[in-house]
């Protein structure tokens, strides 16, 4: 078999899942129990103790202010279980029995990668998001049967932001796509460290990205002074910038799916103790 087939992909994707289905359950279930319980005892400290701001107009600020707040820390650690989940996107073949199972599929390479791909960088962060979106759907129906107002979260972050001014509807278009194409660069870079390592694939691509981030900003902050910046070149990075990173994050992205493909094709039965090629 050498060509792509859409119905024998699906069936490989299909029996991928039910191989991990419990793991799955077990995991979304888990994150989501958790986020209720953490987000609650993280609301029930806070509570009454940060001021809320003006445009955070309902009548039990105090509380919203907290729901906000602690909504935002639990936000920051459901993207970083999505950036996990995608690192660890060959942990169901890490034993030989399951590499074996899996190779003897009658499915091609393509298909078995893009099954590998949707299952850890799609089906897994969107049980996360909906475990998130549960939990915190609990924690407002425990906190308002005692008392308290209906609070979701993220209704709660967005209002504690408030809205930014934009130049045009575009501006906001823009801006949205670009943030999401980041996401999606990180979740493909955490990817291809998953394929590439056997252990430790999110702390050492986590570690290369902060060490690299650094590099960078640090870098900035020398170059930019010595050079002669115009003020047309700054409003045309201003109008054109996020083009630009939508534009490179595409490239990047597309890149990190196909070196990963080129690894997925050289993985063998019998692994090194830290790399899976």
């Amino acid at each position: 078999m050498k060509n792509f087939d859409m119905k024998r992909c699906w069936r490989t994707l299909r029996w991928y899942v039910s191989e991990n289905k419990k793991n799955l359950l077990a995991w979304t279930t888990g994150f989501g129990i958790g986020f209720t319980f953490v987000q609650s005892a993280l609301i029930w400290v806070t509570n009454g103790h940060i001021t809320a701001p003006e445009n955070m107009t309902s009548p039990a600020n105090h509380y919203h202010m907290a729901v906000a707040t602690c909504s935002s820390v639990l936000y920051v650690i459901t993207l970083l279980a999505v950036f996990m989940s995608c690192s660890v996107i060959s942990n169901p073949l890490k034993t030989k029995q399951k590499r074996i199972a899996f190779f003897m599929l009658p499915a091609t390479n393509v298909e078995r990668y893009i099954t590998m791909c949707c299952y850890a960088v799609v089906i897994v962060p969107l049980g996360i998001a909906l475990a998130a979106l549960v939990g915190d759907t609990l924690r407002a129906l425990l906190f308002m049967l005692m008392g308290e107002d209906w609070a979701w979260g993220i209704r709660d972050m967005e209002e504690l932001m408030g809205n930014k001014p934009s130049a045009s509807i575009w501006s906001q278009v823009s801006e949205e796509i670009t943030s999401d194409l980041v996401f999606a660069w990180l979740c493909s870079l955490f990817a291809l460290g998953g394929i590439w390592l056997r252990k430790h694939s999110f702390a050492v691509v986590g570690i290369a990205l902060l060490t690299l981030t650094g590099l960078t900003a640090w870098s900035l902050t020398k170059l930019i002074p010595m050079l002669d910046i115009s003020g047309e070149t700054v409003l045309f990075f201003a109008k054109y910038g996020d083009l630009f990173i939508s534009l490179a994050m595409v490239a990047f992205i597309v890149l990190n799916f196909w070196v990963g493909y080129r690894l997925f094709k050289r993985f063998q039965i019998i692994t090194p103790k830290w790399t899976n090629v």
